[in-house]
């Protein structure tokens, strides 16, 4: 069984595994700004008559999903273009760890 050894964090200096960042998570989510790549506008629709979601790409594609569901959060994920850029195609296969 391999062993590793711990590095302080640059910033804070709490023992961490060795990363490229040298960083410890808090420290790097406290420089790193997520917001500047999302947008702020971001439209899902809905039809007034039959209550379903139209899936993200359009093309005619709706699909009933429960509110407060994962099939929902998954749905309004895949609507953000960042994450579709940076994660690949996020759907109803997703995995979504809620905490």
């Amino acid at each position: 069984m391999a062993t590793f050894s711990s590095i302080p964090c640059v910033l804070c200096s709490t023992p961490i595994p060795p990363n490229p960042s040298a960083q410890c998570g808090s420290c790097l989510a406290s420089q790193f700004d997520l917001t500047s790549l999302l947008n702020s506008d971001l439209h899902v629709n809905r039809c007034r008559r039959c209550l379903r979601y139209e899936r993200p790409g359009g093309a005619g594609r709706w699909s009933h999903c429960d509110w407060e569901s994962a099939d929902l959060m998954a749905l309004c994920l895949g609507s953000i273009p960042a994450l579709s850029k940076a994660h690949g195609r996020v759907g109803r296969e997703a995995t979504l760890d809620v905490k």
